[in-house]
């Protein structure tokens, strides 16, 4: 199988010899995996695209340090590459900025937290990050030994009453399906300033 890696990004330069690019990055981890995949870069950036959308079996968005909308020709031309790829059923993973475009593509939104804002400090002041902009700390990642997580859904529009606990149940479902922790819900409205069971 071949992998098409879409490189949005590079890592910084002093910390390519310790890390090696995003590039490098992915196929470690894939080739953990499965050591036959074979892989081509595309420095997507640049305008470097596949001469085909068949030339790989399946392709990979990297992170960006950029925005999904910020106004740059080549996220607007991968934003286009992306819905081609959808049409041609072609696999495709995105990662941080990636999974932005992907949302972004099929209408989906992202948000900007405003400067420093963070959502939630646990009990050890470990700052956890905020919404789908996959800025999460090391603290955040759930392992095979977790054994308790936070979901948390934040919702300011106006039938947020209903959808939130809708939301939280279908949550609750699906990561029951593979891992049975307590379920504790809790909802903090306006009105209250509290936290509400």
């Amino acid at each position: 199988m071949k992998i098409g890696i879409l490189q949005t990004d590079s890592v910084r330069p002093e910390l390519i010899d310790k890390f090696g690019d995003y590039p490098d990055m992915f196929r470690s981890l894939f080739r953990k995996v499965d050591p036959a995949l074979s892989f081509e870069t595309y420095d997507v950036q640049h305008g470097k695209y596949p001469s085909t959308i068949h030339e790989c079996d399946g392709y990979v968005t990297t992170g960006s340090k950029a925005s999904v909308y910020d106004d740059e020709t080549w996220i607007k031309a991968l934003l286009h590459y992306i819905i081609q790829l959808n049409k041609h059923n072609k696999k495709l993973l995105g990662i941080c900025f990636g999974h932005q475009l992907v949302a972004e593509a099929f209408g989906g939104k992202t948000e900007h937290p405003a400067t420093n804002e963070v959502i939630l400090c646990d009990a050890l002041d470990h700052a956890h990050g905020r919404r789908w902009t996959f800025r999460q700390s090391w603290q955040s990642i759930v392992t095979p030994d977790t054994k308790r997580a936070l979901v948390l859904c934040e919702a300011m529009h106006e039938s947020a009453d209903v959808d939130v606990p809708a939301l939280m149940d279908k949550l609750a479902e699906g990561i029951g399906a593979l891992w049975s922790p307590p379920k504790k819900c809790g909802v903090i409205t306006a009105a209250s300033g509290r936290l509400e069971f």
